[in-house]
This record gives structure tokens, sequence and C-alpha cells, in this order.
């Protein structure tokens, strides 16, 4: 079950979304080497890896900087003390994952970047194909786990504090706070991407 998009004054669901536009590109990625293969480095080529590039070099890095700087601390900071170390094992596993796929990432920027310059007429099909399951999986991992666990771990007032840091990062404003909580609306962790069922945490 997905979310519905929304902006920084609903945070976790705002990650969603950023999974959501970020599988996006992921895809487009892998249409982009099959079309140079067919029809070499055009305008809808170069467009296409511009497209990609905006969305790993602004929206990925702002992604992974909410998770790593604000998400993995407050639900680690706010969970059971039973549960710490495993969820603190979750978090390092995808911090680690966090800096894999920016290598990776970082090889298949120069690519692009010779695509948009004219100076290529292929990518290297094995590193987007491995750049795009290790991304996959990554996501439904967090979907599947860390997002539920941050639903039930979380208390509005932290929500809305993770809320003002990703606005800021965004350079974007938030209304009334007292505006935007409905003390009716909060989904439960079972209507998160993955439910409660598919989480590892109690």
């Amino acid at each position: 079950l997905a979310f519905a998009p929304t902006g920084c004054d609903q945070p976790l669901q705002q990650i969603h979304s950023d999974h959501v536009l970020i599988e996006k590109r992921l895809a487009l990625l892998i249409r982009l080497k099959g079309h140079l293969r067919s029809c070499g480095c055009d305008h809808l080529a170069r467009q296409t890896s511009s497209h990609i590039l905006n969305c790993f070099d602004e929206t990925a890095i702002r992604h992974h900087e909410d998770e790593e700087l604000d998400l993995f601390p407050a639900t680690l900071g706010t969970a059971p003390a039973a549960k710490r170390s495993l969820i603190r094992a979750l978090i390092d596993h995808l911090a680690k994952q966090h800096r894999d796929l920016s290598g990776i990432w970082g090889v298949v920027r120069l690519q692009l970047l010779d695509v948009i310059g004219d100076r290529r007429t292929a990518l290297d099909e094995a590193l987007c194909e491995s750049f795009h399951s290790i991304y996959v999986a990554h996501i439904e991992h967090e979907d599947g786990e860390l997002l539920p666990l941050a639903h039930r771990c979380l208390a509005r007032p932290v929500l809305d504090l993770l809320g003002r840091r990703m606005a800021v990062r965004r350079s974007v404003a938030l209304p009334d706070p007292h505006i935007l909580y409905c003390p009716f609306g909060r989904r439960s962790a079972d209507s998160l991407p993955g439910g409660r069922e598919k989480s590892g945490f109690r």
C-alpha cells in the first residue's frame, strides 16, 4: 500500500514519496541503456540523462541526509531498549548500502555526463543493472522494515521536528503545525508500505 505524495509536514510519507521518484528514475536508467544501444546518443538520450542526474544529484542526496541525519538516530533513540541492538544492525546495514550506492553512482554519473556532452554512445550495462537492483532492494528494505518501525516509535513532536529539518534541507516552508496535525488522521503501522507483518520488530 503506497502513500499519497505529500510534503515535509508528513516526513515518513515524504521519504516514501522520494522512494517512488527514485524507483522511476532507476527504471528510466534501464530504458536509457537500451535506447542508446538502438538509437545512439540523440536528443532524447541527452534529455533522459539530465532527468536521471537531477534525481540522484539532488533528491537522492537530500533523501539520504534525511535518513542518516534525522530518521535513523530518531528511530534508534526512541525504540524500546530490548530492540535497540536489532535496530542498530538494521540502520548500520542501510547506511552501508548508502555508501555502496554512492560509489556506484559516482561512476554512472560520469557516464551520463558523457552522454549529455555527446562523448559516449553507450553505458556500462552491467553497472547500471547492478545500481538498479541494489537500489530497488534497498528501498524495499526501508519500506518494509524501517518505515513501519519509525511509525510505531516516533511521536508526533518528533515527526514535526523531522519535517521541519527536511523542509530546511529543501528550502521550503511548512504551514502552521497546529493546522497540520489532525489527531484522527494518523495512519496505523499496518498502512505503511510492507505493513506490520513484514517488519521484524514487534
